[in-house]
């Protein structure tokens, strides 16, 4: 901070051309002295401190080492060099003559400018001269914190007696100021020996090197090409979930797994057959599309059958919103893909694919055949106790680890937003204009009539899986899921024109209230000493409803739902405008695709 103020002060950086700024700036002078002195490791400043801890530490080290007197010797030289260019500093800056014109006349700074090196400057007195009753507090948290135990037994205090480090302290400041009396020879020397080079030029060429260096990487590896890149993140992942593997030692385990029934066989056979399917039909997209489905919903019945209705809500709710997604790009998408990959591209993606599986496959026998170490059961004693409801899985996801659940919907949100900014960019979003005059397709009435029905059923239906889902299946994701999915049958049976004409046309104030609100909930609870988004609950007694229950989760799960409705909204709706805008062209290769 003080080079940043004699920069800043005289217009130059260079310590060639500065000197006798102690007139000039007597203010930053007396801290740069004091700073120094600490920096040098000059008793009794915090400095002092540090230095003697770390030659301690490399006599320690030493003791491992088939050469003792290597690492000790290399940190006296390390601070012998620290205390020559503290004393270089301080004494060409501030003390000695005027060397030459400054680009700007230099005087102490505002007080603004001030006010961040005394900060720094009296905590480096008080460190030195009160170690254990200052500096002791914070070095107990901050190390508690990494280590993540109790800390061993460690002493804070200026004078530690004669010993080896306080030798080594007074060799490395005699050493330093005898280094900067000859500093003159010390560069003669180094002219000599070395060719002149500036270390401004070096850093400048070695940032021109990395610049270019990541270009020619970036230009090879992020082509426009899909499929190089999940190749790419496939061989990465082989790599990083294969090595271990190979340099630990591991065994599989005795436990025996139980016969299947006849349920799992047949779901097994089904989505072996719809993931087969996909990938040998991939060509006609609706087709693939229609067996990805199947292989969703078989995967949600198998949530069914293992009791998590939870984890089956969230499954239907989101292939359903993930189908209409699909079927809104296929609609700009030729029916057919011909083909583009040739027999070595194809050979390669079936390698890689071979061996994603086949180290999955390894991964989860080898887990099967050890016994089951959950911490599920910590999750089931204190759900109601320590969260609030009987519903796991919700109290897990909005308090234990809410913060993950928080992080998620972030996620969502911005990945909502780059993609309606990518559409916006077509110049498609802002020209759609609203209103039922608008539409010129005819859609089918009794498809109209039915979903016109079923939105006001549907938004019950939401609300009351918002309300329940502390104790019972349900919650703040699959609620945004069902609203959103009642508000995009709208948009698919009569039309964007006269759907916006009466719903919202703006979802991004959705986002925003449902992470600000999921935000302020966790805020709310450092008010009262818990650490964030840990839940309140308590009961209360009405006359008309009897006892019931609340609890914050409630309005963390809000704030849920409303991004959750506004990211998929907001994705969905802008999709299916692409292509629909009043008066857009299309391009000669997309006719020729149709």
């Amino acid at each position: 901070m003080n080079a940043g103020i004699v920069d800043h002060e005289t217009g130059t950086m260079s310590i060639r051309d500065l000197g006798g700024l102690w007139k000039m700036m007597p203010f930053s002078g007396g801290m740069a002295l004091v700073a120094g002195a600490s920096m040098a490791g000059f008793p009794p400043l915090n400095g002092f401190l540090s230095k003697e801890m770390f030659l301690e530490e490399s006599l320690h080290l030493a003791e491992m080492d088939k050469w003792p007197w290597i690492i000790p010797l290399l940190a006296t030289v390390a601070t012998l060099f620290s205390v020559a260019y503290s004393i270089r500093y301080v004494k060409d800056v501030y003390f000695g003559e005027t060397r030459g014109e400054l680009p700007r006349q230099p005087h102490d700074p505002p007080w603004g400018m001030r006010f961040p090196m005394v900060v720094l400057v009296l905590l480096c007195v008080l460190i030195g001269l009160a170690p254990a009753s200052v500096a002791g507090p914070l070095v107990g948290v901050a190390a508690g914190g990494v280590l993540g135990e109790i800390l061993p037994a460690y002493k804070l205090a200026l004078w530690h007696g004669l010993n080896l480090p306080l030798l080594l302290s007074a060799v490395a400041m005699a050493g330093g100021v005898f280094a900067y009396a000859q500093r003159e020879k010390i560069f003669h020397l180094q002219d000599r020996l070395l060719p002149p080079v500036r270390a401004e030029r070096l850093y400048q060429s070695a940032i021109s090197s990395l610049v270019r260096g990541s270009v020619a990487v970036t230009s090879y590896l992020q082509r426009e090409s899909l499929q190089r890149h999940l190749a790419i993140l496939v061989v990465v992942s082989l790599a990083a979930a294969g090595l271990p593997f190979y340099l630990l030692d591991w065994q599989f385990g005795a436990a025996q797994n139980g016969a299947i029934s006849e349920i799992l066989l047949a779901a097994w056979i089904i989505i072996t057959a719809g993931a087969v399917g996909t990938a040998l039909t991939h060509r006609n997209r609706l087709l693939a599309l229609v067996l990805v489905g199947i292989v969703g919903l078989v995967v949600s019945l198998l949530f069914v059958y293992f009791s998590a209705p939870d984890l089956a809500l969230t499954q239907i709710s989101v292939e359903v919103v993930t189908i209409v997604l699909l079927l809104l790009a296929l609609k700009r998408l030729p029916r057919h893909t011909p083909v583009e990959s040739s027999r070595l591209r194809r050979f390669r993606d079936g390698t890689l694919a071979v061996g994603i599986g086949s180290l999955v496959t390894f991964i989860v026998w080898l887990v099967l055949t050890h016994p089951l170490n959950s911490i599920s059961t910590y999750h089931l004693e204190n759900s109601k106790s320590g969260g609030g409801g009987y519903n796991v899985v919700n109290v897990i996801l909005v308090d234990f680890r809410g913060f993950d659940t928080f992080g998620e919907i972030i996620v969502l949100a911005i990945a909502a937003l780059a993609i309606y900014a990518m559409i916006d960019k077509l110049g498609i979003s802002g020209r759609w204009q609203v209103g039922p005059e608008k539409d010129e397709i005819h859609y089918p009435l009794v498809l109209v009539v039915i979903t016109r029905l079923l939105l006001p059923l549907a938004l019950v239906v939401a609300i009351y899986m918002l309300l329940r889902g502390h104790n019972a299946p349900g919650g703040g994701f699959i609620a945004g899921l069902i609203t959103s999915v009642a508000f995009i049958l709208q948009y698919i049976a009569s039309g964007i024109g006269w759907t916006q004409a009466r719903l919202p046309q703006d979802y991004h104030p959705w986002i925003a209230f449902g992470v600000l609100t999921a935000g302020f909930t966790g805020v709310g609870s450092w008010l009262f000493g818990h650490p964030f988004l840990t839940s309140w609950f308590d009961h209360f007694d009405s006359p008309i409803t009897g006892q019931f229950e609340l609890a914050t989760a409630l309005v963390f799960d809000v704030g849920v739902c409303c991004t959750v409705v506004g990211a998929t909204l907001l994705v969905l709706v802008n999709i299916g405008k692409v292509g629909q805008a009043p008066g857009r062209r299309e391009t000669k290769q997309f006719q020729e695709r149709k």
